[in-house]
């Protein structure tokens, strides 16, 4: 039978795999359609953080320093500049001579065991200094590619380069302004060499656009006759300059699948297979006579409760930086409150609608039975508190043991009773939006929720056992900087109600609700770049500048309060959290002290 690969390419957070490659795989699998599925993200960081591949990383650090004629002959302006920067960044980094290649080699990799050995991780003592140094590590070793960056839990683009079209190919040509590009072509290599019969690659995310396009390059280039297929939800947030780009499907893929992939890349693979055009498969772009043609939105949909369990077959869990992964699954599609004004997440999800919780059950217990799961990740929007107690009740019945946690909405039905429940069912940690402290500033946001009842629902949450995540964003249109202080003394003041936070600075993206009435948002002067679904805007309120003073400010504040406790504020860190959780309870964890406050 021919065979296929499904990719996750690089960039995602280390510690567990991400669920769009798995689900496609199980899917792919129950339709007799044979895949094997790679994550690339997780073996790109292991080879990242890999002593031949710092120390050769120091190798160029000290070449570029050493070479005054750097970035000399650069072709244009983006990497004539890009070279003067990183050069200028090389010599401030070695000017005090304390780097050593091999200690930094040998730190690294005493760092990626602790966080895989079983013992060391529950040792807060071992625990925390190594995650410091892996950040260093991820810092220093991006040197040679400066001004982007790799990091713990995203990728940092070359800002001189941007995200256009053009900036895009022209970085995924040329190996020295691309930090992906030496490990994709080993990658593009191996794979022209298994001779699959076609290669899909999920985008879900910014941090993976320069790698996916530079490895659908390469794939094209190595095996030509191989069709390259494209999907994810962060292709269809930009699916408009996709379909404005021929060059795009010339370059690097055959075709793009946007909106939900369930029903139609199963049809997309069986059009490869049987060497057919992608004519008439729904919501697919491809190229025919030089035109970017798409297919039109599927009238049939697909049947939720019908969707194959997710298939980790081939997966490697020792690869990634966590004693044991910690298991996304989707219980819903799209949100069910879905009003957000400044969301963006219902795009490209029609509705909501939501596996039956019986089914939601089975797929938690084949996990645990089959792939030896015992810690989840609900990666849905926000599911209703019924549907979450009733799931409780499953859990509860079946005696499955089972930790997770998940995002949650601070609705006044999530009672205590409903709240005990989910605990006992092992909701160890929700994230809860709060938002913001301004009723003014909520009632423009449209979170639906009751602003005088969110201490009290969190309040039940505590009281429950549960781990609060409090969410908060800070310059939403219109918002005043004394407005984002009195989201900062609601914080303060309730301290031991959200246990942990996650301050975000406002970002318009180009489907944001607020999009189709920037007036009466105050969303002012916006400009807008291909290939980016954020958008840099002019807004009333705070300027962007004051936003990212603001956020820092707030970080420094809660750390000074809290002083000593490394989980204060989180940011990519929910999956170690909850293992901590698991292993310690909610009381312990919050107890742990370290000598020096470290920020993760």
């Amino acid at each position: 039978m021919k065979k296929g690969l499904l990719i996750q390419p690089p960039q995602w957070i280390p510690t567990a795999p991400h669920l769009a490659v798995p689900l496609l795989a199980g899917i792919l699998r129950q339709k007799g359609l044979a895949a094997d599925a790679a994550d690339l993200s997780v073996r790109f960081y292991d080879w990242f953080l890999s002593a031949d591949h710092l120390k050769a990383a120091a190798g160029k650090i000290e070449e570029i320093a050493a070479d005054e004629t750097y970035g000399v002959s650069a072709p244009e302006l983006p990497a004539a500049e890009t070279a003067r920067l990183r050069r200028s960044a090389v010599l401030d980094f070695l000017k005090d001579g304390s780097f050593n290649a091999d200690v930094f080699a040998a730190q690294a990799e005493g760092a990626v065991k602790v966080l895989r050995d079983g013992t060391a991780f529950y040792d807060p003592a071992r625990l925390f200094d190594p995650k410091e140094k892996l950040s260093y590590t991820l810092r220093t070793a991006s040197l040679p590619y400066y001004p982007a960056r790799l990091a713990f839990d995203t990728y940092y683009g070359n800002g001189i380069y941007g995200y256009t079209w053009e900036a895009l190919r022209a970085q995924a040509e040329r190996p020295g302004d691309n930090l992906f590009y030496g490990f994709l072509k080993m990658q593009a290599d191996r794979i022209a060499d298994e001779a699959y019969a076609w290669i899909g690659i999920s985008v879900t995310d910014l941090s993976q656009l320069l790698a996916a396009v530079t490895l659908g390059r390469l794939i094209k280039k190595a095996s030509p006759k191989t069709p390259v297929l494209f999907g994810g939800n962060y292709l269809t947030q930009i699916r408009t300059d996709i379909e404005a780009c021929p060059e795009f499907f010339d370059f690097c893929c055959d075709a793009v699948s946007f909106g939900d992939g369930e029903r139609v890349f199963p049809l997309l693979v069986q059009r490869c297979l049987s060497g057919l055009s992608f004519e008439g498969v729904p919501e697919t772009a491809f190229l025919k006579d030089g035109r970017v043609c798409v297919g039109v939105p599927d009238p049939v949909g697909f049947d939720i409760d019908a969707t194959a369990f997710p298939c980790f077959d081939g997966y490697d869990f020792s690869l990634y930086l966590a004693p044991e992964p910690v298991f996304p699954v989707q219980l819903s599609k799209g949100c069910y409150w879905g009003k957000c004004a400044f969301c963006d997440y219902f795009n490209g999800e029609p509705c909501f609608y939501a596996k039956s919780v019986s089914r939601a059950a089975d797929e938690l217990q084949y996990c645990t039975e089959a792939c030896g799961a015992r810690a989840f990740f609900i990666v849905d929007e926000a599911l209703p508190p019924a549907y979450l107690s009733a799931l409780a009740d499953e859990i509860l019945r079946r005696k499955l043991k089972l930790c997770f946690y998940a995002f949650a909405r601070l609705e006044d039905s999530f009672t205590p009773e409903v709240l005990s429940k989910l605990r006992t069912a092992g909701a160890l940690l929700l994230m809860w939006g709060y938002e913001a402290a301004s009723p003014r500033v909520m009632r423009l946001l449209n979170k639906g929720i009751d602003p005088e009842n969110r201490l009290s629902v969190l309040r039940r949450a505590a009281d429950a056992g549960i781990w609060n995540n409090g969410l908060f964003i800070i310059g939403s249109p219109t918002e005043t900087a004394d407005e984002a202080y009195a989201t900062l003394d609601v914080i303060k003041k309730n301290l031991s109600l959200f246990h942990s936070v996650t301050l975000a600075n406002f970002n318009l993206t180009r489907n944001a609700a607020m999009m189709h009435a920037p007036e009466k948002y105050g969303v002012g002067a916006v400009r807008q770049s291909a290939f980016l679904k954020k958008l840099d805007d002019a807004s009333e309120g705070m300027s962007v500048t004051e936003r990212l003073r603001l956020r820092a400010e707030f970080d420094r504040a809660l750390t000074g309060l809290r002083r000593g406790r490394p989980w204060t504020t989180v940011y990519s860190d929910f999956d170690h959290l909850l293992l901590y959780l698991a292993r310690y309870g909610r009381s312990v964890t919050d107890s742990i002290r370290l000598p020096d406050r470290r920020t993760q």
